[in-house]
């Protein structure tokens, strides 16, 4: 079966599948795709049999999938414990159909993502993870406010579309670490 086809299982069957990426530490997400788009998919990330938070991957970093009989057997406790009934997203996500009109959505909600992005550097591929409000979206990129995994606030980043690995928010570390900092440390106001 092909990407494409396990893409339209996991949507249509609300299925879930290990998606397998191009991350250079071999990232793998476990989830039900909610939203299927020309360049990206919408998942449901699953941990621990239960849902936590959703995740956008780009097409062009899903290098391949797993469904196998351990994911018959996950699908099968999903829905013995009933969290498959968890496996939707919101309906704005639909109209979503590239980053930039995700990032705006996201911005237009005042949710602070997290985003991973990829670089090369002296020939070696690395990530980054940024996390905080959208300062700015526009046609090549955007921009976020972060702050560092001590809640100091740092600067606003300027980052590429074509860069971006994936978007996560609505998961528990975000919602709690996001709440922390909006009310002990709202952001600075920018010049």
């Amino acid at each position: 079966m092909s990407l494409a086809e396990k893409i339209d299982k996991s949507l249509e069957k609300k299925w879930c599948t290990r998606f397998q990426t191009s991350h250079p530490d071999g990232d793998a997400y476990d989830g039900v795709v909610t939203v299927n788009h020309r360049n990206l998919i919408v998942l449901r990330n699953l941990q621990h049999f239960e849902f936590d938070g959703v995740v956008i991957l780009p097409k062009r970093v899903i290098r391949g999938y797993r469904d196998s009989r351990f994911e018959r057997c996950l699908n099968r406790v999903l829905r013995h414990n009933q969290a498959i009934r968890e496996a939707r997203t919101p309906d704005w996500l639909e109209s979503c159909d590239d980053l930039e009109s995700l990032l705006n959505a996201l911005g237009d909600r005042d949710i602070w993502p997290i985003v991973e992005m990829l670089y090369e550097e002296e020939g070696e591929i690395g990530s980054a993870l940024y996390i905080g409000p959208i300062d700015f979206v526009d046609e090549d990129g955007f921009g976020l406010q972060c702050y560092d995994a001590a809640g100091k606030w740092e600067t606003v980043y300027e980052l590429d579309f074509e860069d971006v690995f994936k978007i996560e928010f609505g998961d528990s570390y975000s919602k709690h670490f996001n709440n922390y900092m909006r009310d002990k440390s709202p952001p600075p106001e920018l010049d």
